[in-house]
């Protein structure tokens, strides 16, 4: 029985604490895809965290440490997908899950481009 994997996508922080970023880069481009990180904008871009196990320990440590990535200003937000998608919100040393809801059928309002 194989377990269930999450993954992390469309990551956006502002306010980041430089040094705090600087040394949880390696980490974190080890961990997904894309990292976008602008020292003089604060700006911290991540997206693609693929595999991850459906671990609500590991999970929890994860979120942990990207809410310690945040000066006092930060504000940051990462879609998070395992078995449902929620969207996860992050202030310096905390952070909240809220579900995304979708639709039983997406396509009962779909749209024909001509």
């Amino acid at each position: 029985m194989s377990a269930s994997l999450c993954s992390l996508h469309c990551g956006h922080f502002t306010g980041v604490d430089p040094a705090a970023v600087a040394a949880a880069l390696p980490g974190l481009k080890k961990s997904f895809t894309h990292v976008d990180y602008s020292a003089p904008d604060r700006t911290l871009g991540l997206t693609g965290a693929h595999g991850l196990e459906d671990d609500p320990a590991a999970l929890t440590g994860l979120l942990d440490a990207l809410s310690r990535l945040l000066a006092e200003d930060g504000r940051g937000s990462i879609i998070l997908r395992c078995e449902a998608a929620e969207v996860c919100y992050f202030r310096r040393n905390m952070w909240t899950l809220l579900a995304l809801p979708f639709p039983p059928d997406p396509f009962d309002r779909i749209r024909h481009a001509g």
